[in-house]
């Protein structure tokens, strides 16, 4: 089932997106720093460690994601650009579809934004991360 609520059009999610990554920034410094500080020594065996930062920021930012949709659907930067992250049966999603959204999104991002475009052509504006996911993006009304 599709929600009453209008789907959120591309240039919207790109830029809340464009806010998440203020958010995201400010975590990643925060935990190389802690990388950098646990490395601090041997330069070698510290570059081998640091090659660990990769998955953990990874992993980080798909908390950081995956738990704003879940609670309550929005991220940091979808709150002033009145989006949600629901279901397609209109619920909040679950920790499972939230982490699947996320992974899959990584898929619509990498060859040149190209899932993302399916939102141009996609009757409910779903990208790709969308329809795998069965999740979407509304529209909120303005606050009276």
């Amino acid at each position: 089932m599709i929600p009453a609520l209008p789907a959120a059009p591309l240039w919207r999610r790109l830029l809340a997106f464009a806010y998440d990554l203020l958010a995201l920034i400010g975590l990643w410094v925060f935990l190389g720093l802690i990388a950098v500080a646990l490395n601090a020594g041997d330069a070698i065996e510290g570059w081998r460690r640091l090659a660990l930062l990769y998955p953990i920021l990874w992993l980080a930012t798909g908390a950081y994601f995956a738990l704003s949709w879940h609670y309550g659907g929005q991220t940091l930067g979808m709150r002033p650009w009145r989006l949600r992250v629901v279901g397609n049966d209109g619920n909040n999603v679950d920790h499972v579809r939230a982490w699947l959204r996320y992974s899959c999104g990584w898929l619509s991002a990498l060859p040149a934004g190209a899932g993302l475009l399916l939102c141009l052509v996609d009757p409910h504006k779903r990208a790709l991360h969308d329809r795998l996911a069965a999740t979407r993006v509304e529209l909120l009304p303005k606050p009276r």
